[in-house]
């Protein structure tokens, strides 16, 4: 698993995409309740993400750099997925995309010394 520079968190962050395939997702936008990318998410950030389905089965978990020139977040890892943990090739259909804590950014924190002091400070 590749390690990456500190991740950006922000709450509530979650856009519409209506990206296809398997490359960079293009954002288009917030629904009530929640804020875009652009406005809390500094250009060339680092951040966990997920993206599901509207309405499907189909997700996916990763690691991917979000630039705000473009709008855009960039895969760079994918943690896991409904495509056997491979990048989902998607189709047209409804998607979201979100900032979010993923399972695999916790492994570093196995030794005791440093959950100890990140807790601690």
């Amino acid at each position: 698993m590749a390690d990456y520079p500190q991740k950006f968190r922000a709450d509530r962050v979650k856009e519409a995409t209506a990206s296809t395939g398997t490359g960079t997702y293009v954002l288009g936008g917030a629904p009530q309740g929640f804020v875009t990318f652009l406005s809390t998410i500094p250009d060339n950030s680092i951040v966990d993400y997920g993206v599901t389905e509207v309405l499907g089965p189909s997700w996916e978990n990763g690691v991917g750099r979000y630039y705000t020139s473009t709008n855009s977040v960039q895969r760079l890892t994918i943690y896991s997925s409904s495509n056997n943990n491979q990048a989902v090739n998607w189709s047209s259909q409804a998607k979201q995309i979100f900032v979010t804590v993923n399972a695999a950014s916790f492994t570093a924190l196995t030794d005791d010394s440093v959950l100890h002091s990140l807790i601690l400070g």
